[in-house]
């Protein structure tokens, strides 16, 4: 199954990834935090900072108009988990302070980016690590709900023992 994967990093995460896509999925893009050397599962890699910060992408094709109409309700939402990068919660964060009109376009940009890579490498999974809280994260999930692709959202509970799957975040 061609699964695009989002977030599965740190060492426990990604042999999970390498076990899942020698026998059940077969991973077409990966969406990751850490650039350092990590199994090469597959060709389409893209680094958080790339995506998030620098807005590092190349819009390959455009979202029909459809599409976009029924993800517009979300740009407030989107909106609002953009707004953490406008404060330096995080040290490794250089790049800071972007502009209402720079999130603007950067909800349509992840549109049309995301859009193009389910579309042309043929996605049927879209697996995440942790329920989105990015802003990207979120245009990847509702895109795939509008687009009628099966989403898992992982969830590591405080509680000891825990640890929470689901299909749609109306089920946590």
């Amino acid at each position: 199954m061609n699964t695009f994967a989002w977030g599965f990093d740190n060492k426990c995460h990604s042999k999970i990834l390498e076990t899942l896509n020698n026998s059940t999925i077969n991973i077409k893009v990966w969406v990751k935090q850490i650039e350092k050397k990590q199994p090469n599962l597959c060709k389409n890699i893209y680094f958080y900072n790339d995506l998030f910060l620098k807005n590092k992408f190349h819009i390959h094709s455009q979202a029909p108009s459809s599409i976009i109409k029924q993800l517009e309700p979300d740009l407030l939402e989107f909106l609002l988990m953009q707004a953490r990068h406008q404060v330096n919660y995080c040290a490794t964060e250089k790049i800071i302070s972007k502009t209402p009109e720079e999130d603007l376009n950067s909800f349509y940009k992840f549109i049309h980016f995301f859009y193009h890579l389910l579309k042309t490498e043929k996605i049927k999974l879209v697996l995440f690590a942790n329920i989105f809280h990015e802003g990207a994260d979120f245009i990847l999930y509702k895109l795939a709900k509008v687009m009628k692709i099966r989403t898992i959202l992982c969830y590591q509970s405080i509680f000891p023992n825990k640890f929470i799957i689901i299909e749609s975040i109306e089920e946590f």
